[in-house]
């Protein structure tokens, strides 16, 4: 069962890579949550456009920590998500994250070390926009529902 298990992993991991190195420029957002239980734990997405416009998302990477979620360990885990793991480092065009100052400080890192290369690089608001982005392209259907969402996200002036 073990082997099936890796077997499909490995699969699966492949036809990621092979669509990721198609994209010409990706952007990721990171988020970090504690469980009742007290498990931490990061996680990194990565979205970009297919060829035919598609919006595309897929989780890079999930990680559990026993400590909090500092800025050197969440730039470490997207440091490694990004160059090693996945090879965006030439592509990588926005990081979203909340405004915590944990994250904002770990993208402050990521472009020091070169991960993101400029500042303006970095979007706050990237994440909920991704959501709801998502929401509509996969419910477009649900007309009413979709403008009630976007009701709620719209800037008033």
């Amino acid at each position: 069962m073990t082997e099936l298990i890796d077997a499909k992993y490995k699969e699966a991991l492949s036809k990621i890579k092979t669509l990721l190195f198609a994209a010409t420029s990706v952007s990721i957002t990171t988020d970090a949550a504690t469980m009742h239980t007290g498990d931490s734990y990061v996680t990194v997405t990565a979205h970009w456009l297919d060829a035919k416009w598609k919006m595309m998302s897929c989780v890079l990477g999930v990680a559990i920590s026993n400590v909090s979620h500092t800025a050197e360990e969440i730039a470490s885990l997207v440091k490694d998500l990004v160059n090693v793991e996945f090879m965006l480092e030439n592509r990588l065009d926005s990081i979203g994250t909340d405004q915590g100052a944990n994250f904002l400080a770990a993208v402050r890192l990521l472009i020091e070390e070169g991960v993101s290369e400029e500042q303006e690089q970095h979007n706050p608001q990237a994440a909920a926009l991704v959501t709801l982005f998502r929401a509509i392209s996969n419910n477009i259907n649900n007309g009413p529902m979709l403008l009630d969402a976007l009701r709620k996200h719209q800037c008033n002036p």
